[in-house]
């Protein structure tokens, strides 16, 4: 495989040098993925697919409900998303062409998850690597249906926002942000601490990068929240927190399929998608094991790629563990990325052990 540490024109930006490739390849992600969308209208336009079933049976009706006047949250206005996708969705449905607009929304968050995926592995100096990491995410998105009308594409893209960035505070918007859009994203919070206390500045203490974190995500959070209550009163404030929370409990004990909750059904799922995804899943297995055995090849920059790999393992594994709760397809994309990570890892380090390219 070619080497990651190779010289490039660069353009010239007001903090750094952006290589002239970056820009080439984040153009082409997001093409690639505003390509998806177009096809995917074009085969609702003529049928030859449907919309997903949360859109045309929930999302769709609640927005429709809301601009006819009745209160988010209150019935016949319920949903169990937070209210960062709910005013998303209303916005969308403003325009003549929900769905076309739905999907290029869409679009652009695939696109923008591409390229901060490829961005977490060029600040490492695996440029190569991350460019098939992120390409291998975007070609599997049509096989979980990542390219259709969902949450997750948002809530996965601001976790992106969120590992990248630098400033604490901007961190805990982003993290907050992706949890806004879905509950699931919570689980993701300590990923993102644990990676930007890692690429914290040394002059900044542990307890000020945590403080700023928190103090910036938890303002998002009460600021979307005290939206819902400026915007349509205490009655829809209430059922915000009652919709999007307090039906957790039911949500992972009462609800299937999951592993404990509609076996057969998780297991007819899940066995579909691996069967789908089988090409990417081995190849992320090789992947996995070669981050275990420490093989994937060192650099100057050792110490950011260990931790650049110790973050796509435990993030494969954590967001993978959310498919015990629902094998559906788009809940797939949560862990992807991840995933595709993995599969590049593997790559990179076969075509090293062929033939070693120069650091």
């Amino acid at each position: 495989m070619p080497s990651d540490s190779t010289s490039a024109p660069t353009l010239p930006g007001h903090a750094h040098d952006v290589p002239l490739r970056d820009v080439v390849l984040g153009v082409s992600f997001l093409a690639a993925t505003l390509t998806q969308a177009s096809v995917r209208y074009f085969r609702l336009l003529v049928g030859s697919v449907d919309p997903h079933p949360d859109a045309a049976l929930v999302w769709r009706p609640v927005a429709k409900a809301v601009l006819d006047g009745a209160p988010l949250y209150v019935e016949p206005a319920t949903d169990n998303k937070p209210p960062l996708f709910e005013f998303l969705n209303v916005l969308l449905a403003t325009t003549d062409a929900y769905q076309f607009a739905f999907l290029s929304c869409v679009a652009l968050a695939n696109g923008l998850s591409a390229v901060l995926l490829y961005r977490l592995f060029a600040r490492s100096s695996m440029r190569t690597t991350g460019a098939v990491a992120a390409g291998a995410f975007l070609l599997a998105l049509p096989l979980v249906k990542g390219h259709a009308i969902n949450v997750r594409s948002f809530a996965v893209c601001a976790f992106f926002v969120a590992l990248t960035l630098r400033r604490p505070g901007l961190r805990g918007a982003a993290a907050a942000a992706s949890i806004l859009f879905s509950q699931y994203l919570v689980f993701g919070v300590p990923v993102v601490v644990w990676y930007g206390l890692h690429r914290r500045q040394q002059r900044r203490s542990v307890r000020t990068w945590f403080v700023r974190f928190a103090v910036a995500g938890g303002s998002l959070v009460l600021v979307t929240y005290g939206a819902v209550l400026v915007l349509w009163g205490v009655p829809s404030f209430v059922g915000s927190v009652y919709w999007s929370t307090g039906l957790a409990q039911n949500y992972f004990t009462a609800y299937g399929p999951s592993v404990w909750v509609g076996v057969r059904a998780w297991r007819v799922y899940t066995l579909e998608l691996v069967t789908r995804l089988s090409p990417l899943l081995l190849l992320s297995a090789g992947g996995a094991a070669a981050v275990l055995a420490r093989c994937v090849p060192p650099s100057k920059r050792d110490g950011e790629r260990r931790a650049l790999q110790r973050l796509v393992l435990g993030s494969a594994c954590l967001f993978g563990a959310f498919l015990f709760v629902r094998p559906y397809d788009t809940y797939w994309l949560y862990s992807l990325p991840w995933v595709a990570a993995l599969a590049a890892f593997g790559l990179r380090t076969a075509a090293d052990a062929v033939g070693p390219s120069p650091q």
